[in-house]
Order: structure tokens, then sequence, then C-alpha cells
């Protein structure tokens, strides 16, 4: 966690000393569609999710910066559960997991200034996952710490004022498997307001 910290400290340190003027910050509302093992646990598709971003640009079409993220997983099933390898329990099961991706990114501009400008990159860091099932009287929590990758492909498009953006983004989050837990994937779609400076 500590070498996370300090590379987001040089993301904004650096390239602000040489573009002082150069930046963009971003806040989205986020809906999530899980994938793969995440699907398994919960099939449900995600309506609750916010994110934050903020880019300096080394020029006009590269871009470094950080994503915090977080999307709320949700889903309620009824009838028979495997408590251990030789017993049944029925009942509701309710499933949860909070999700809090936390990236160090890099992106390419396709496009000029002041135009619909499409966007594709890159994000590393980690993922906080806090998973949770409840049954009756019962909960059984499993939070860990996954190191993350996450592709992303979106869009700027141009308000009319000079100092704004509609920001639309897709983002692929990846979160490896830990000893403790299963690995953590969900297409998100994201949809904010972008300010330039």
């Amino acid at each position: 966690m500590r070498y996370f910290l300090v590379l987001i400290v040089l993301v904004f340190l650096f390239p602000f000393q040489s573009h002082s003027q150069d930046y963009l910050t971003s806040l989205s509302y986020n809906t999530a569609a899980p994938t793969g093992q995440t699907q398994d646990y919960i099939s449900q598709f995600s309506w609750r999710g916010l994110s934050f971003e903020a880019r300096t640009f080394f020029d006009t079409n590269i871009s470094a910066g950080v994503f915090f993220g977080w999307n709320v997983f949700y889903e309620k099933l009824r009838g028979d559960f495997q408590a251990t390898d030789s017993r049944t329990i029925s009942g509701t099961q309710l499933r949860y997991i909070n999700a809090f991706p936390m990236l160090v990114e890099g992106h390419y501009y396709l496009g000029e200034d002041f135009e619909v400008r499409p966007y594709f990159g890159m994000g590393v860091g980690t993922n906080r996952t806090v998973q949770r099932t409840e049954m009756g009287l019962f909960a059984i929590n499993n939070n860990n710490w996954h190191f993350a990758l996450a592709p992303s492909a979106g869009f700027l498009i141009p308000t009319g004022n000079y100092d704004t953006a509609i920001h639309l983004a897709l983002r692929y989050h990846y979160a490896f498997k830990t000893k403790d837990s299963i690995d953590h994937s969900w297409l998100g779609i994201n949809l904010g307001i972008a300010w330039m400076n």
C-alpha cells in the first residue's frame, strides 16, 4: 500500500511542474455488470456506484492520473444452500459486495481539444472488496485487498462551455484472486461531468 501512495504523489507532482494548466477532474455515476466469479456469487446488475478521477496531461494526447471508485453489488436469494459437505440449510440469503478500486492510470486521446475526444487507457493498482453473506442471524464476512488491473475506453464530449465535458467511460475491472478470496471482475459503465483547466 505504501508504494501505491508514492505512485500517486509522483503522478501529481511531476506533471504539474511543466503542465500546471493542463488537468482534468471528473465525477461520475457508476453502474456495473458483474462477470466471472463475481457473477457466480451475485448475478444482478449494479445501479449503485460513484467514481472520482484526476488526470494531468503530458501533452495534448497523453495523460496520467488516479481513479477512485465505489460499486455496490447486491442480491437476495431464496432456497437451499450447502452449509458444509454434509449439511444443507434452507432460507433467504442476502449477498453484498462493496468494491473500492484505487488505480494509477494512463490514457491516450484521439482528436483535438474542444472536440469529441475518444480515448483508451489502462489502470493498475489495488481493489478493496468487502463481501458479506447474511442468512437469518448469521453473517459471513470476507474483506480483502487485491492487485487490480482496469483497461478503459471512453469519450469526452464538449458541452459548449470550454471548461466542462460530458464524460462517458467503460472500464473492465479485474481484481486478482488472493489466498482468502476469489477474483472479482465487472464491467463498469460510467457517466459523469469532467472539468478541464
